[in-house]
């Protein structure tokens, strides 16, 4: 996936780091023709966790002791399966372990020769198999392996290069008939297919559909801006639109890696509509990301939640998140990216994410309306559950309860990084609760949680605004602080850095005194590095 700034908005624009399955055996023998040498790798901009490679197709990565040894030999056979078997084809390994495919050297990063590949090959020690950000690339030459003769080649994929959901998968698209299946049958065909042809297209028209289970791996969905995503009308509840990851019959984590679901601008988004039909209650969640999900990224997606409070059609309070994670067998999703979302219509304590768990997580350029834009309220320790490494820019509240929310109640918690958050009528722009044990109901909250103690927020803008008062459980919280940190009954017990905060739009000096008390629940161990404007 690259990214690239756009008027101050990360903008993505293309992917061109695509995963393919690499068969556990290979249909080919191969010998190394030629060393290159070795080679700086992984530049950025980084999009979960990855940035940009000079071979651009990975096929195999160093995370399974399990995988045997490895060798440049059995790379190149690995790029052979995944078709790079032309003259120009080229494969490389790094971290020991990792194989990376190309028809040439890839066109963007620059082609540096190191002297890093210091890791040697676990099945051939006088190899070279690349280092820390450093690549063994070799040519090779590969002959048919004398066992079992491959399956034969796919069909042609379409025209355009990816699957259509409506021609190629039987989806009506008609805003009423149940489009689940074609899903299904979507993931069926293109797990036959290789390197962009790997990706399944949605047109701008509207298809019913729930708990969508996208558990392929190395696939993009691509949505047409204005593709519009509805709960099937015989929905049961509670129930997902989509869930990527999950479990298997035997309730083993499925892993998914390498998958996308994205529109195809910031100024095009897809939609997913969650505001109706209404049943009571509704908990029903726009994207969950469950378990073993590794590799991931969810961008350029508006989702419809619904507030009776603030939609005079909706009668139903529900509890609706736009995106949602959750634990598997212990798994949590790793290197993720969520960019570039859209919420409206949420309530007090939901709204455009709840982040259960999750690690190596970018949050870029989220904006809801109502509820809670970027949430890391975790739970009651649920096992595997576990936040870290998450790092956030660029989120905005309008009339809602906080831009971000950190509580980590009885979950013991890593590091999360937030920068430039915007709270535009909202009861404030970060707010930051302690941990504390819950045994009367939750037998495994026995104590406190906690966040990293180097967590910060930098970059606090709180605009004074009434818009969310019928959007408040609470009338008495004012609606218009930075900040509010933990509170008399529960002091924080971790700490946090608050830094850069500015208050603005007071109609008068009342109202701003009014506003900043929120603010005033700054206990130890938590520390302010702020100053508020007028």
């Amino acid at each position: 996936m690259v990214l690239a700034p756009r008027m101050g908005i990360l903008t993505v624009v293309s992917v061109v780091v695509l995963s393919v399955v690499a068969s556990a055996e290979s249909y080919y023998v191969c010998s190394v023709k030629s060393e290159l040498g070795c080679y700086q790798d992984n530049f950025p901009p980084y999009t979960g966790g990855q940035g940009v490679r000079i071979l651009p197709t990975r096929v195999k990565m160093a995370t399974n002791p399990t995988d045997g040894p490895f060798s440049q030999e059995a790379c190149a056979a690995l790029c052979a399966d995944a078709g790079f078997t032309g003259d120009q084809a080229l494969a490389g390994v790094e971290y020991g372990e990792q194989c990376y495919c190309g028809n040439g050297f890839a066109k963007g990063p620059p082609i540096t020769k190191i002297d890093k590949c210091t890791f040697k090959c676990t099945s051939a020690p006088d190899e070279a198999c690349g280092g820390s950000d450093a690549i063994t690339v070799v040519s090779y030459n590969c002959t048919m392996h004398p066992g079992p003769a491959p399956p034969p080649p796919p069909p042609p994929p379409p025209s355009t290069g990816c699957l259509d959901l409506i021609k190629d998968c039987g989806a009506k698209g008609d805003g009423t008939t149940d489009d689940t299946a074609a899903f299904a049958t979507c993931q069926l065909k293109v797990a036959t297919m290789q390197g962009d042809a790997r990706c399944i297209t949605a047109s701008a028209t509207t298809f019913r559909c729930i708990n969508v289970s996208l558990t392929t791996s190395f696939v993009r969905w691509e949505f047409a801006g204005g593709a519009t995503f509805l709960p099937a009308l015989a929905m049961r509840r509670p129930e997902n639109v989509f869930n990527v990851g999950g479990v298997d019959m035997a309730g083993v984590p499925i892993l998914v890696r390498n998958i996308s679901i994205m529109g195809p601008s910031p100024d095009h988004k897809f939609v997913i509509d969650i505001s109706k039909p209404q049943l009571s209650p509704w908990n029903v969640r726009g994207v969950t990301f469950t378990g073993h999900v590794v590799g991931f990224t969810l961008a350029n997606v508006l989702v419809k939640l619904a507030n009776p409070a603030i939609d005079p059609t909706i009668t139903i309070e529900g509890e609706k998140s736009a995106i949602e994670t959750g634990t598997a067998g212990g798994m949590s999703p790793t290197d993720g990216s969520f960019i570039n979302i859209t919420s409206t219509g949420g309530i007090w304590g939901y709204g455009t994410t709840q982040i259960q768990t999750g690690q190596r997580l970018l949050f870029e350029n989220l904006d809801g309306s109502g509820g809670t834009t970027l949430r890391l309220e975790t739970g009651a320790g649920e096992y595997g559950a576990f936040v870290d490494q998450i790092v956030a820019k660029n989120i905005v509240c309008r009339n809602g309860h906080a831009s971000v929310m950190i509580a980590p109640h009885c979950q013991m918690n890593g590091l999360v990084t937030v920068s430039n958050v915007t709270a535009i009528g909202c009861n404030s722009g970060v707010d930051i609760g302690a941990g504390y044990a819950d045994p009367a109901r939750h037998p495994n909250c026995t104590v406190p949680g906690v966040y990293d103690n180097r967590t910060t927020v930098r970059g606090v803008t709180g605009v004074f605004g009434l818009g969310q008062a019928k959007n408040m459980q609470k009338p008495d919280i004012p609606a218009c602080a930075p900040c509010s940190l933990g509170s008399p009954k529960h002091p924080l017990n971790f700490k946090v850095e608050v830094s850069g905060i500015v208050s603005e739009g007071y109609p008068s000096p009342s109202s701003r005194t009014t506003c900043v008390s929120w603010e005033k629940f700054w206990t130890p161990p938590c520390y302010y590095n702020g100053s508020s404007g007028s």
